[in-house]
């Protein structure tokens, strides 16, 4: 392919991060919603980790396993054995299963586990669906037409004089997403990076024979492009008349300076160089994955969310032969959550950071005859960091809701339900995109979620989220 016509193709696949009029799709109407500039100002981010699947609640919640084993068509103890299953004391926590890193946050203040997070809507309907579920988790929206909640914002974000897409302010480490999309019409793109930051917008000119004896004689050279990459972007414009590709010849080379110059703060395999001082696991790919995240977070002050499943670890689909893969899942997860704080706390950031992690759907609780978990309609929401506006009150007080069991008069059916407790907090899962708006300036998030408002339970007499 000539260079013209890579030109072309890359603006169809990059363009819209660059221009500003590819931020709008459908979504709803943004004139009833409230923008505070003053919570946007705070400049708080948000990592935001989605476990495709839909993870079982249990490693969080292990409050109901006396019922659920005497209702189960398949033995827990028998299955699983105190060598995969034990629980953690008062805290309800399986310790197989990421527990022993969860009791250690929670009591080091850095966690709230909503343990209740289920959805009235759905189960009216009894959608317990892959698709539909991850689209309206991602849109935050039951309008599965809706724009993705990232989406939504980055208009708000425009629409108040805060948007500058060259200040990268989505970023994605797994590719496009429904939290991006549009629906009908145009959609904002965020930048796709990897966990080795490889720079999508390089012309991989960084070898010393695109630079002239007079650039090399520069000590350091290599951290600028060599004046034949400005070349390149000259004689493009000089050859094309249309506005918007020389906008995205000027973005381009702005953007890769910015990416390389976080990714130049690494060591010479392209890893974090303080993997090993907090404790990450340095050659797997979700603890690299998470560095990478709170690395480019605080080396870029104007982004304000990065995206990112569990790649490395597995999906989280678990209907058969769970008794190894998924403690192994979740114990890796939460090592790499808490290696995360480590590495929050060293940067200072715990306080504007925040990590939300949640999935599509949660598990049924049944364990089944293949030894695993079907579809259910409860999860875990696993609130850490972002200390300056969420209030992780501690210990088991910061563990909130509380569930039963419900096997519908038939025990080992094969159907066995953990649902909120009555009279006990809950939330919507649509609650987690709320939240994500009231973070960064919506005051009324529930106008764009269908009435559904912001993840705020009272937690120990005190209020759990402070815009």
């Amino acid at each position: 392919m000539n260079r013209r016509g890579f030109i072309k193709l890359t603006i169809v696949t990059t363009g819209s991060l660059l221009m500003p009029e590819y931020i709008y799709a459908t979504t709803a109407d943004l004139s009833s919603i409230s923008f505070s500039s003053t919570v946007f100002n705070a400049n708080r981010q948000t990592i935001i980790i989605f476990l495709g699947g839909g993870p079982s609640p249990l490693s969080g919640n292990l409050s109901n396993l006396d019922e659920i084993e005497a209702s189960s068509q398949k033995s827990y103890t028998s299955y699983f054995g105190s060598s995969y299953l034990s629980k953690i004391d008062n805290y309800d926590l399986w310790a197989e299963a990421g527990g022993e890193s969860m009791q250690r946050m929670l009591d080091n203040n850095e966690m709230t586990i909503i343990r209740t997070c289920y959805s009235a809507e759905r189960e009216l309907v009894n959608n317990k669906s892959h698709g539909s579920c991850t689209l309206q988790n991602m849109k935050g929206n039951f309008d599965i037409n809706n724009a993705g909640y990232l989406t939504s914002l980055s208009r708000l974000m425009q629409n108040n004089g805060k948007y500058d897409s060259l200040d990268l302010p989505f970023v994605s480490l797994t590719g496009e997403n429904a939290f991006y999309s549009g629906g009908e019409g145009l959609a904002l793109k965020p930048v796709s990076i990897d966990y080795r930051l490889s720079n999508p917008f390089t012309r991989n000119m960084s070898s010393s024979l695109f630079y002239t004896n007079e650039e090399r004689s520069i000590s350091g050279y290599t951290s600028t492009l060599p004046q034949v990459d400005t070349d390149f972007e000259d004689l493009a414009k000089n050859n094309n008349d249309v506005a918007r590709m020389n906008s995205f010849l000027d973005n381009r080379k702005t953007i890769f300076e910015k990416i390389n110059s976080i990714s130049s703060e690494r060591d010479v395999n392209g890893k974090d160089k303080y993997l090993g001082t907090y404790n990450y696991l340095e050659n797997d790919t979700f603890h690299r994955t998470l560095a990478t995240a709170i690395e480019f977070l605080d080396s870029s002050s104007t982004t304000r969310t990065i995206t990112l499943g569990t790649g490395g670890l597995g999906g989280w689909d678990d209907h058969s032969y769970t008794q190894r893969t998924y403690t192994r899942r979740m114990n890796n997860l939460f090592l790499a959550l808490e290696a995360g704080m480590r590495h929050l706390d060293g940067i200072n950031k715990k306080g504007k950071i925040s990590i939300i992690v949640y999935g599509e759907l949660g598990r049924n609780v049944n364990l089944n005859t293949s030894y695993g978990w079907d579809h259910g309609n409860l999860q875990n929401v696993y609130l850490l960091g972002g200390k300056e506006y969420f209030n992780h009150v501690g210990g088991t007080d910061a563990i909130v809701g509380e569930t039963i069991v419900d096997n519908g008069g038939q025990p080992q059916s094969g159907r066995i339900w953990l649902k909120p407790k009555e009279g006990t907090y809950w939330c919507e899962p649509l609650s987690v995109a709320a939240t994500v708006y009231a973070i960064h300036g919506v005051q009324n998030p529930e106008a764009l979620t269908g009435g559904y408002g912001i993840i705020n339970p009272p937690v120990n007499g005190q209020t759990f989220f402070t815009p």
